[in-house]
């Protein structure tokens, strides 16, 4: 699971983005709202609704906003946890209340007794949406948030320090808003992909199994899959996964690859069925609980009949090389390096004749 923040200086773009990557990505993404527009669509008092800005103010807004910051997060965390999202998005992060708080960072810092790093390590990257007010000034307004209460100039110096309160995260990336909004989600939608569409797996072929698989598996799944196309580049997969249905596009590599997989039509698989090369490969696989990790036990029916392989996928190469097979699965060999042993080769070639 890892924690993206998309930031930048007010009327950015950032609500439009996110509805976008929930939209994009769904299932596989948590959204948090920004904690500032939570705390005063609930009431709190704002300034141009309830009373006149003041640093005063602003010092009481950000020790309410603070511990809400890291509370809420740590909320999602859990509910990742439970649902297997694997990207939260975080609409602002805790280094945003620095951008307005009176004396910048180094103040704002001081008073919650915060580390710099460790607020930069609490996300693997921060995306910076620049603010309408220093790339088109005639765009600013409070067009999708009526809780905006700054002005030109001071969502200009706010676009300013909210850079400066970031640019020190390692995976700091700015995105220019000049080219409008269309392009901006492009963007974000592009590195969030980075880290949602990529598969890293190892896979085993299970030759014994000493194990009674179907008592103790967590679930079982029937599936059906085929291949619009194959190349050395990689493939393009359509997939019937219990009742539902998938295309996915699938990189060349063996440990580590690219996978873009998004929800399909009944009607669009059944209509591509009828361009699949090679076989329909038809398995049952049933998911078992090996600690942290949900093993992927997978029995071949049909023309590959006999087959049994087990696959894990992992969150990076040095987890995959760590995992050890567990002891009921002991005697399983790994293929991941296997060509032949690929679904997309299995479907055009069959079983190996090295089985």
């Amino acid at each position: 699971m890892k924690k993206i923040v998309v930031t930048g200086g007010p009327c950015g773009g950032k609500s439009t983005t996110i509805e976008a990557a929930k939209a994009e990505f769904a299932g596989k993404i948590l959204t948090i709202p920004e904690p500032a527009t939570m705390l005063m669509s609930t009431g709190f008092p704002a300034p141009g609704r309830d009373l006149p800005y003041s640093e005063q103010w602003q010092h009481i807004f950000q020790s309410a906003i603070s511990p809400l910051h890291f509370n809420i997060e740590a909320a999602f965390e859990l509910v990742a946890g439970q649902t297997g999202a694997q990207i939260i998005l975080c609409d602002r992060g805790i280094l945003d209340g620095a951008a307005y708080f009176p004396g910048g960072l180094p103040a704002f810092l001081r008073k919650f007794g915060l580390d710099e790093q460790e607020c930069y390590d609490r996300y693997d990257c921060v995306i910076h949406l620049e603010s309408t007010a220093t790339c088109s000034p005639s765009l600013f307004g409070k067009a999708g948030n009526a809780t905006r209460y700054e002005s030109l100039d001071e969502a200009i110096a706010l676009e300013h320090r909210t850079r400066e309160a970031w640019k020190g995260h390692p995976n700091w990336i700015f995105i220019s808003g000049e080219n409008g909004i269309k392009d901006v989600v492009a963007q974000v939608l592009s590195i969030v992909s980075e880290y949602i569409d990529v598969e890293i797996e190892r896979k085993f072929l299970v030759k014994t199994m000493d194990f009674d698989f179907e008592r103790f598996h967590e679930k079982a799944v029937n599936i059906r899959q085929g291949y619009v196309a194959v190349g050395d580049g990689g493939e393009l997969r359509i997939r019937k996964f219990g009742n539902e249905y998938f295309i996915a596009s699938k990189g060349d590599g063996t440990l580590r690859r690219t996978e873009w997989e998004r929800p399909l039509p009944k009607s669009a698989f059944d209509r591509l069925s009828q361009f699949i090369v090679g076989e329909m490969i038809e398995k049952t696989r049933f998911f078992i609980r090996d600690g942290k990790y949900l093993v992927e036990f997978d029995v071949f029916l049909g023309s590959l009949s006999g087959l049994t392989t087990l696959e894990c996928e992992f969150s990076s190469e040095e987890e995959a090389s760590a995992f050890v097979l567990p002891d009921w699965a002991k005697d399983a060999v790994e293929v991941t390096e296997d060509p032949a042993f690929k679904n997309k080769n299995l479907a055009l070639y069959g079983l190996p004749m090295s089985r």
